[in-house]
C-alpha cells in the first residue's frame, strides 16, 4: 500500500503543470544543443567529423536558461531547485547522446552515427571498417582502441600485425619521443584491423575461396594491397587534425600497408584453415613449396594450388613449382619424372614452341602424381617378363608408342604377367590428372584446351612406358644396350 501511495504521488508530481513545464524546457534546450539535427549539422561542418563538447559547461548553460524561463517558479513555494534542473539537464544530455549511438542517423556521404568498442559516440561509413569518436575535446580519439567498432574480434593475425605497426611507430624517425611515438601508434594501430579484415575475406564471408572459380581468389596480392591502401587513405583523412609528429601518410600507405598484407599472407597458410568438408574430404588452405597460401586438394594427393593469381602466373609465365607440396624433399626419382615430362612436351608437335615452357610447368604435377603412384609399387623379378620377351615387348611398344602415342590395352594388362594392374593404376592417375587439369585450365593456352585430355593421357602412358624400361634396367642391367 505504501508503494502504491508513493507511485501515485510521483505520478502526481510529474503531472503538475509547473514540473512538466520546466522539465520540457530542459528537454527542448538539450535537443537544441545536442539533438540529432544539431549533432549532424556540427559534424558535417567539420573536416574530420569531430565536435568540441564540454558537457559541464553545457549543463550549466541549460540550467541558467531554464531558470530564466521559469523565473517565478524556481526557488519559490513549489520548490523547483536549481540543482534539480542541473541534474535533469545532465541526465537528459547523457540519454540523448546514448540514443544517438544506436540511431545510425545518416550524416551524408555514406557516414552515420554509431559507437566504438568502448561505447563512445562515433561515426563510420562503408569506406573502411573503423569508427571515429566525435568528441575531440574529451580526448576520445587519444585512447587505446578508440577506432575499433563494437563488432571487432581479434584473431590469429592481430598480434603480429599490431606488432609491425608498433615497430614502425617507434622507429619511423630517430628523433621521435616516447610520447609522440605512443600517440602515433594509437592512431596507426587500427590499420591492422583494416588489413586483417581484407585478407580474411579469402577465408570468411560470402565471397571467400569456396565460392571462387578453381579456388582462386577474386583479388590477387596487389588487389588486396590496393583495397587496404584505399581504406587506410580514408583513415588518414579523418585523423589529419590529430597533430601527429613525424606522420607520413604516403610512407604508411606505400610501404607499411604492403608489408602488413604480405605478413598476413605469410601467416594464413600456417593455420591449415578448413574451407569445406564434404563429409569425407577436407579442403584446406595451407602452403606450397614456396610458402604461399594454397588450397590443399584432398582428391589430388593433397597437391597445393595457390589461391592468389600472382602466385600462379607472372605476366605471361606460369609460376614454377606452384603445385609442389611444402614438405617436398629433393628426390632424384621426382626429378627424373619431371625430366621426362619436359622431354615429352618438347617432343610433342601438338604443343607450339612458345607454349612449351608453360606446359612443362603445368604438366610437372602429373609427373609428381605418377611418382607417388609407383613409389610403393613392388614388382618382383618373377612378375616381370623373361629377358628376351621383355626386350621384344619393350621394343615393339616403343615403335607403337612413337607412331600412335598410346600403349595398347593388352600390354597394360599383361606386361607384368597379370600380377600388377598397371591398367587400374593408369586409370586412377588419369582421374587425378583430369582434376589437376580442371584446377589449372585457365593457364592452358586456348588452342590446346580442346585436345588437352589426349595430350595428358599420352604423357601418362609415356611415363608408364619409361617405368617399364626402368624396371628392365633393374632386372637385366647387362642387357640395357640391347634395348637401344
Amino acid at each position: 500500500m505504501k508503494h502504491l501511495f508513493l507511485t501515485v504521488s510521483v505520478f502526481t508530481l510529474l503531472s503538475t503543470p509547473s514540473f512538466a513545464t520546466w522539465q520540457q524546457d530542459v528537454a527542448d534546450e538539450v535537443n537544441l544543443e545536442v539533438g540529432q539535427n544539431k549533432i549532424i549539422q556540427k559534424l558535417t561542418q567539420s573536416q574530420d567529423y569531430t565536435i568540441n563538447l564540454d558537457e559541464g559547461a553545457l549543463t550549466n548553460k541549460i540550467t541558467e536558461v531554464v531558470k530564466v524561463k521559469n523565473q517565478g517558479e524556481v526557488g519559490g513555494d513549489k520548490e523547483i531547485k536549481p540543482e534539480d534542473i542541473t541534474f535533469e539537464a545532465r541526465h537528459q544530455i547523457v540519454n540523448t547522446l546514448d540514443n544517438h549511438k544506436t540511431s545510425h542517423a545518416p550524416l551524408g556521404h555514406g557516414y552515420y552515427l554509431t559507437e566504438n568498442i568502448s561505447g563512445k559516440l562515433s561515426t563510420t561509413s562503408h569506406r573502411n571498417p573503423l569508427v571515429y569518436p566525435i568528441f575531440s575535446g574529451k580526448g576520445d580519439r587519444d585512447t587505446n582502441d578508440a577506432f575499433l567498432p563494437t563488432t571487432y574480434r581479434s584473431n590469429f593475425l592481430s598480434k603480429e600485425l599490431c606488432d609491425r605497426i608498433r615497430e614502425y611507430s617507434y622507429n619511423c624517425n630517430r628523433n621521435i619521443s616516447e610520447q609522440d611515438a605512443k600517440k602515433l601508434n594509437k592512431y596507426l594501430q587500427p590499420i591492422f584491423y583494416i588489413a586483417q579484415l581484407e585478407v580474411m575475406k579469402m577465408l570468411e564471408g560470402q565471397n571467400n575461396l569456396y565460392h571462387c572459380n578453381r579456388w582462386v581468389y577474386s583479388k590477387d596480392r596487389d588487389g588486396i594491397v590496393k583495397a587496404v591502401k584505399d581504406q587506410t587513405s580514408q583513415h588518414h583523412t579523418l585523423i589529419r587534425k590529430a597533430d601527429l609528429k613525424y606522420f607520413d601518410s604516403e610512407d604508411v600507405e606505400n610501404r607499411i600497408v604492403p608489408q602488413l598484407v604480405d605478413l598476413a599472407l605469410s601467416i594464413i597458410p600456417t593455420r591449415l584453415t578448413e574451407l569445406y568438408n564434404d563429409g569425407r574430404h577436407s579442403f584446406r588452405v595451407g602452403k606450397n613449396y614456396k610458402n604461399v597460401p594454397s588450397l590443399l586438394h584432398p582428391l589430388i594427393d593433397n597437391l597445393p594450388y595457390p589461391v592468389l593469381q600472382n602466385h600462379r602466373k607472372n605476366g605471361l609465365h606460369v609460376v614454377a613449382d606452384m603445385n609442389i607440396p611444402v614438405d617436398y624433399a629433393p628426390d632424384e626419382a621426382f626429378t627424373n619424372q619431371w625430366s621426362r615430362v619436359k622431354d615429352f612436351v618438347n617432343d610433342d608437335g601438338r604443343i607450339a614452341v612458345d607454349e612449351k615452357r608453360n606446359m612443362i610447368k603445368i604438366f610437372e604435377p602429373v609427373g609428381y602424381l605418377f611418382r607417388n603412384a609407383v613409389r610403393d609399387l613392388r614388382v618382383l623379378a618373377d612378375q616381370y617378363p623373361e629377358r628376351e620377351e621383355a626386350i621384344e615387348r619393350l621394343t615393339g611398344l616403343a615403335l607403337t608408342y612413337a607412331t600412335t602415342h598410346n600403349i595398347p590395352e593388352d600390354v597394360l594388362n599383361i606386361f607384368y604377367n597379370g600380377r600388377v594392374n598397371i591398367h587400374a593404376l593408369l586409370q586412377d592417375l588419369k582421374v587425378k590428372s583430369a582434376r589437376h587439369e580442371g584446377m589449372v585450365a585457365d593457364l592452358v593456352p586456348v588452342g590446346l584446351r580442346d585436345g588437352l585430355e589426349n595430350i595428358r593421357n599420352n604423357l601418362l602412358e609415356a611415363l608408364v612406358f619409361h617405368d617399364m624400361v626402368d624396371r628392365f634396367k633393374l632386372f637385366y642391367p647387362y642387357d640395357v644396350p640391347r634395348l637401344g
